[in-house]
């Protein structure tokens, strides 16, 4: 989740290079609007907690990709494929395909157990370690 909140940080502290100098313009643009108004909607209610493939991380993850686009940060995730119509696929049009800003992966899971314990022996008899 740190990771999370620094690349959408880092997206933020992007946005400007434009007329002015770079440094200067970036180091303006930080204030606690920019920095804490998608921080406030990513941590509400309505994003449910971000639980990994809920509803609510879904909201979140197009919420900081659309601004990533806002920002004109180049998109270097998957490579996904546009859909066409099918009357288009008919006429002989390609689909095309493009860079997202989302990156697939493999996540393993297991069933949750209520209770786990932990459980730590202290040998405080040191004439036994070798």
């Amino acid at each position: 989740m740190k990771s999370f909140f620094t690349i959408l940080f880092l997206g933020i502290l992007g946005c400007g290079s434009h007329a002015q100098k770079v440094s200067d313009k970036g180091l303006s643009s930080i204030n606690v609007q920019t920095v804490g108004a998608p921080l406030e909607f990513l941590a509400s209610d309505w994003t449910e907690g971000r639980e990994m493939g809920t509803r609510g991380e879904y909201m979140a993850a197009d919420y900081i990709a659309s601004l990533f686009k806002l920002y004109n940060i180049k998109p270097l995730g998957d490579i996904a494929v546009k859909k066409i119509s099918r009357e288009d696929q008919m006429m002989g049009k390609k689909a095309k395909s493009y860079r997202s800003y989302f990156q697939n992966f493999d996540l393993l899971t297991g069933p949750r157990e209520s209770e786990k314990e932990l459980h730590i022996i202290i040998n405080t008899d040191y004439s036994t370690i070798v």
